[in-house]
């Protein structure tokens, strides 16, 4: 977790199921409600950004690191879906790509006027938020808000 001001942005990096519940077992929910959320491990369906957990941290914005059309799936399409009723849904209309399917047998999914404020390096290259403590601002490669 980071602050800044009444700004928050939680990094997960590969925090598994378990690490979600471990921290929801010992923070205050309110406490876990941030504005940015980084997506944990690429945006995985089976290791992590759980139900609860999306539900809990309610991040207004999301941000996914994986690779483009990644071989593992990443992002999934479920992950994406767990957020959106968290994230801000007016962001300017930007490239989402995300996977449903199984290993081997993925399905990608693109849209280009996809308005949630949850971005993917694949699609978005660098994804960089600014905040001076109060507010925050996005500025992606293919995109700025």
């Amino acid at each position: 977790m980071i602050r800044y001001g009444s700004f928050e942005v939680l990094l997960t990096g590969d925090a598994t199921k378990k690490t979600e519940e471990a921290i929801i077992g010992r923070y205050d929910n309110n406490w876990l409600d941030v504005d940015v959320l980084k997506i944990g491990h690429h945006g995985s369906l089976s290791t992590s950004t759980t139900i609860p957990w999306a539900d809990i941290v309610k991040p207004e914005i999301a941000v996914v690191s994986a690779g483009h059309r990644s071989s593992h799936g990443h992002p999934r399409k479920e992950v994406l879906e767990r957020l959106d009723d968290h994230t801000v849904d007016n962001a300017a209309p930007h490239l989402m790509s995300s996977a449903t399917g199984t290993r081997g047998n993925y399905t990608w999914h693109n849209d280009s006027n996809y308005s949630e404020s949850i971005y993917s390096t694949d699609t978005n290259g660098n994804v960089v938020v600014t905040s001076d403590g109060n507010g925050y601002s996005v500025k992606a490669a293919f995109h700025e808000e």
